[in-house]
């Protein structure tokens, strides 16, 4: 069984995406290997050692691949707690710990491990309700 949701895009509020619930564990604008391959080949191991970690937090998490980032939440309803978007010369990565706290920006260049993130990840998905 296929849903369609409209969502807002978590960076401006002017931007709507479609996105395609699969399963609970994966939602849809494209596939992460289409996004994958359009990035440059340093973000890439970036993006795949971000996503290793995210999954790998519990059954809850939910992936949900924008036009230009990952976002990882928990639950369908989507309470996001990282998000991962590649850049030129280094991997944007923001967590959030709740609605009312302003999520911590971390900015990995191409070359660093972003492992260093990993801590305040799994506190932020463990914060979040």
């Amino acid at each position: 069984m296929q849903y369609v949701v409209m969502a807002p895009c978590s960076t401006c509020d002017m931007c709507r995406h479609f996105y395609t619930v699969y399963s609970l564990h994966t939602v849809h604008m494209n596939s992460f290997e289409s996004f994958r391959s359009r990035c440059p080949a340093e973000a890439q191991a970036h993006i795949d050692e971000a996503r290793k970690f995210c999954m790998s937090l519990g059954d809850s998490v939910v992936e949900s691949v924008r036009a230009h980032r990952v976002v990882y939440g928990k639950s369908m309803a989507m309470r996001w707690f990282a998000d991962v978007c590649p850049g030129e010369n280094a991997t944007t990565i923001k967590i959030q710990r709740g609605r009312r706290i302003e999520p911590l920006i971390t900015v990995v260049p191409y070359g660093d491990s972003v492992s260093v993130v990993f801590d305040h990840i799994q506190n932020a998905y463990d914060t979040l309700h």
